[in-house]
């Protein structure tokens, strides 16, 4: 007994690293493994015990056919002995029974969830367990990435340095296909509201692509000046209209923004609903529709939050 206690807490200790060496523990080790700051938490170990299981479906079948060749082996060589048969016979029927349970186990799990809709029941998204904030005291540049921020030396707030152009801020654009004048055909009188919108929601970037809106391979499907979701809307451009939709389809999961992911199942519509929905006037052809219908900017509700400008949507926003 004792003996079984010391190999299960040497499995138990072994496994995570065998797992990890072996290439078959697929997620984010920087996020997992301290090294910023943040541990695993539950989710990780249920997600390393999928990644296991996954591994066993995959080797058990080998594992299986090994013991029944060496069970085949031995029957061979039992030389007619009674006893040494029906051991070389119940090895045998034990690996095949175990792999038979194992493969249908799997099969009928899979089938029952996927007859209910689950498609992506065995993906599992993890979120990170992020630490609180560092409070930081005097500092003059903020930078990530190509993403930079810098207080002016005669104090005062951030201003967007490098790489951010505009994005976030509510001051209407006074030229560019983002300005009043250029969106008044599109949004009536709403334009005003509608361009303060549009630098709260891209920076009046036409090739804006969403970090939130995303597929399982981590292409976006919200583009462009207005952010269009590609997945929800049609998208008419220089007299060609697009069923975008129909490029993709539901996961069945969510990203670590805790949105719905999509499966990209047209890739030449989804290339070319993405082009169109970045030409800036197409963008803002479609969103003025959209402003028509709702009669307000409601389809950007939390954009028009922060700008304070009041829609019909009692939309719930991260702030």
């Amino acid at each position: 007994m004792r003996m079984k206690v010391w190999f299960l807490v040497f499995v138990l200790i072994i496994l995570p690293q065998s797992v990890n060496a072996g290439g078959f523990w697929q997620t984010d080790k920087t996020i997992c493994n301290g090294t910023d700051g943040v541990g695993c938490g539950p989710c990780d170990v249920v997600k390393l015990g999928k990644v296991i299981l996954d591994w066993l479906l995959v080797i058990g079948p080998t594992i299986a056919a090994i013991i029944i060749v060496y069970a085949g082996i031995r029957l061979v060589i039992s030389k007619g002995n009674p006893a040494e048969k029906e051991a070389a016979k119940k090895i045998m029927t034990n690996a095949i029974v175990g792999l038979v349970i194992l493969l249908a186990a799997w099969l009928l799990v899979d089938t029952v969830m996927k007859a209910i809709g689950q498609t992506g029941w065995f993906q599992i998204q993890c979120v990170s367990n992020l630490k609180p904030d560092a409070h930081v005291t005097s500092i003059d540049t903020v930078s990530l990435g190509s993403y930079s921020l810098t207080r002016p030396t005669t104090g005062g707030n951030f201003s967007p340095d490098s790489g951010m152009g505009t994005q976030g801020s509510c001051v209407a654009a006074n030229s560019g296909p983002c300005s009043v004048s250029a969106l008044s055909a599109h949004f009536g009188s709403m334009a005003s509201q509608a361009s303060q919108i549009a630098g709260a929601e891209s920076g009046c970037n036409p090739n804006a692509e969403s970090r939130t809106d995303t597929t399982t391979d981590g292409r976006t499907y919200s583009v462009g000046t207005w952010q269009i979701n590609l997945s929800a809307h049609q998208v008419s451009c220089n007299g060609t209209t697009l069923d975008c939709p129909s490029a993709f389809k539901d996961a069945g999961t969510r990203n670590k923004y805790k949105v719905k992911e999509k499966i990209v199942v047209n890739e030449s519509l989804y290339t070319q609903c993405v082009t169109a929905a970045k030409d800036p006037d197409c963008n803002n052809a479609i969103a003025g529709g959209l402003a028509s219908r709702s009669g307000d900017m409601g389809d950007w509700a939390c954009s028009a939050k922060k700008c304070g400008i009041g829609t019909s949507r009692n939309h719930l926003c991260p702030f």
